[in-house]
C-alpha cells in the first residue's frame, strides 16, 4: 500500500483541521470566537458593558470553554509535538491564564 492510499489516523485527520494554517472551517471558526471575545472584553469596561455585565460574562465563559476544546483537540492532533509550536505554547498559557482569573473572580 503506497503513503497516499494510506489511511490517515485520526490526529493525523485531525491535525489537518487544527494545524494553525487558517485554511479550515474550524479555522475559521475559532478566529471568528477570537473576534467575538475580543469584542466582548472591549465592551467590558463600557456602559453598554456595565449595564450588560451578566451577558458579557456569560460569553467570554463559553468562549474560553471553546478555547480549552480546541487545545484538547490540539494536544491530541499534535501529541508529543504540541510543544514544538510557539503558537500553541502561546494558547495554552493564555487559556491557562484565563482559567485561573476566572476561578479567582
Amino acid at each position: 500500500m503506497s503513503e497516499t492510499s494510506k489511511k490517515k489516523s485520526f490526529p493525523e485527520w485531525l491535525l489537518d483541521y487544527v494545524d494553525g494554517d487558517a485554511n479550515t472551517w474550524f479555522e475559521y471558526f475559532i478566529l471568528g470566537i477570537i473576534f467575538i471575545n475580543s469584542i466582548s472584553l472591549g465592551l467590558e469596561s463600557t456602559p453598554f458593558g456595565l449595564r450588560h455585565e451578566h451577558v458579557l460574562f456569560i460569553i467570554d465563559h463559553i468562549c474560553l470553554y471553546i478555547f480549552i476544546f480546541e487545545l484538547i483537540l490540539k494536544f491530541i492532533a499534535y501529541n508529543k509535538k504540541f510543544f514544538r509550536y510557539k503558537w500553541n505554547i502561546f494558547d495554552l498559557i493564555i487559556v491557562l491564564i484565563s482559567s485561573l482569573i476566572y476561578r479567582i473572580n
